[in-house]
């Protein structure tokens, strides 16, 4: 929609404009520039953060997590080998764990932050919020709360899954009493919570929960993690295959959105945890720190003023017990719907709150997505590193082959 009393960021009109500044934006934009450096000058990424990958980084560190469950070949750079070189270069091939070289979560951190600082992203960040987005004559117009405007000839949405929490009923109850009762992963920083010593029940069955438990359990607190089905050791969220044309092939040439989706749901599976973690909650287990709940769901939950504890309900034998804290890792249920700052950009044919995109990602001329936004194009590893940069080389492909073709009209014209 037009503002009228707007005020637009000076200068001309950008180039790409990129809505995030998480991980699928940083990987957009390092190839972009990686390919075209002149870009820099007319790129910008907007995130009201200001910075790349700070919320990211905020939610991996306030989760525990320590080792990223990913291959050593995807990260944020473009050459395939780069994570590892900068191991080798600084000494810190300690950081690399079997199989497939995955990185401590230091290690990648420390890279990703060299590859920011190398392309100099942060200072590309414009830091605004997103309000409103329209088409402006050959490109697109982003709006901020505060009527600041931004004009761009090609746009790139990666808005990641803030915002796309699923949130059980009986958790927004409790939050409905104290915000700090019953906190979606995707909000919690472990490292403010004060927990030594108390009674904290984790709501999942996949890495975040199992992440979540040992790091609490660690610190003391007294762990339960209760999942709906029974623990399961992956060392991937989807199998490898995935990642390139062993099934994506298949995938992408099933016509039918839904039948998509399916294989998108059966691939991710119901959760999973790697191997050494599932072997460390076990041994939590047999030394009495966590107790773990499988094939357990809650009936009902209450909350006792007084005594300023949770009562859970659990339906294996009705059992009830005392919590100070329920923390959900209860998964993400992203849809267009929860965008209203799309506008009418969200007014496209979808399946399942996701949209309907082909071979180069976009939603309309020159509008491009990933992550869960490209997922019935890019797979069930769409969310992940290797969806981003699958993503990023689609985008750069397009970009390139544009051109040249624009070039090869007006050297016609010529």
């Amino acid at each position: 929609m037009n503002n009228p009393g707007s005020r637009a960021m000076p200068g001309a009109k950008l180039a790409v404009a990129i809505v995030g500044a998480g991980i699928h934006a940083t990987v957009v934009a390092v190839r972009l520039i990686h390919e075209w450096p002149a870009l820099a000058q007319s790129l910008r990424l907007v995130d009201p953060s200001g910075t790349c990958l700070s919320d990211w980084q905020r939610r991996t560190r306030g989760q525990g997590m320590e080792t990223m469950r990913s291959p050593g070949a995807h990260h944020l750079d473009v050459a395939p080998e780069s994570l590892l070189d900068y191991a080798r270069a600084h000494g810190r091939e300690r950081d690399l764990f079997p199989p497939y070289h995955r990185p401590s979560l230091q290690l990648f951190m420390d890279h990703s932050r060299w590859v920011v600082a190398r392309e100099g992203l942060d200072a590309l960040v414009v830091p605004a919020t997103v309000a409103d987005v329209e088409p402006a004559g050959d490109g697109y117009r982003l709006h901020a709360p505060d009527g600041t405007t931004i004009d761009a000839r090609t746009l790139i949405l990666a808005p990641g899954m803030r915002g796309q929490e699923r949130i059980p009923a009986w958790a927004a109850g409790l939050a409905r009493h104290d915000p700090r009762l019953a906190i979606h992963v995707e909000s919690l920083d472990l490292r403010t919570e004060h927990v030594v010593g108390e009674r904290v029940l984790v709501v999942g069955g996949g890495l975040s929960a199992s992440t979540l438990a040992d790091a609490a359990a660690e610190r003391g607190a007294r762990v339960t993690l209760m999942s709906r089905h029974r623990l399961q050791a992956r060392l991937f969220d989807a199998d490898p295959g995935w990642v390139g044309p062993k099934y994506l092939s298949i995938f992408q040439s099933e016509p039918d959105p839904d039948a998509r989706f399916r294989m998108i749901r059966r691939a991710r599976g119901r959760g999973s945890v790697t191997p050494e973690l599932l072997e460390r909650l076990r041994r939590h287990q047999g030394e009495g720190r966590i107790e773990i709940l499988e094939e357990t769901a809650i009936l009902a939950t209450r909350y006792d003023e007084g005594l300023g504890t949770i009562h859970v309900t659990f339906d294996r034998h009705r059992r009830e017990e005392q919590f100070h804290r329920v923390w959900c890792c209860t998964g993400f249920a992203p849809s267009l719907e929860r965008l209203p700052w799309l506008g009418q950009l969200s007014r496209v044919p979808e399946c399942q709150g996701r949209p309907l995109v082909g071979p180069t990602l976009e939603i309309a001329p020159d509008c491009f997505v990933t992550g869960w936004l490209a997922e019935l194009w890019v797979g069930p590893a769409a969310r992940n590193i290797s969806g981003a940069r699958q993503a990023a080389r689609i985008i750069a492909d397009v970009r390139r082959s544009r051109r040249a073709a624009l070039g090869e009209a007006l050297g016609e014209a010529a």
